[in-house]
């Protein structure tokens, strides 16, 4: 927190100063003449990691677009039965007797033959 009379980069005051000696650079006398270049750079220092930031930021975003204009032009492109997973939609045909007695006897063979 910055305080009236305390420099927030080297807690200098005007009474202790430092030892290069110094002034206030701003008129609420939070920062003194010998660290106001620091404070710059320090600004600057953080703009610069805020736009880094935001570059990696949008860079995210650019990918993230690009993914979801391929996937769905590759949507587009897919035949219908594709996008479906193959199943086709309607009703299952039920089992004929014939069928179920087909079954039947295969799986009664196969029991058979593992009894050996």
């Amino acid at each position: 927190m910055k305080r009236k009379g305390i420099c927030f980069v080297c807690a200098c005051t005007q009474e202790d100063g430092c030892p290069e000696g110094c002034s206030w650079a701003n008129l609420k006398q939070t920062l003194c003449t010998s660290c106001e270049p620091l404070s710059a750079i320090e600004r600057m220092q953080k703009r610069d990691r805020a736009l880094d930031d935001l570059a990696n930021r949008l860079d995210l975003l650019d990918s993230l677009r690009e993914k979801l204009l391929v996937r769905r032009q590759v949507a587009a492109d897919e035949p219908a039965r594709v996008r479906t997973g193959g199943r086709k939609r309607g009703k299952k045909k039920p089992m004929t007797l014939d069928k179920v007695k087909e079954l039947a006897e295969l799986f009664t063979n196969a029991a058979r033959i593992a009894r050996g």
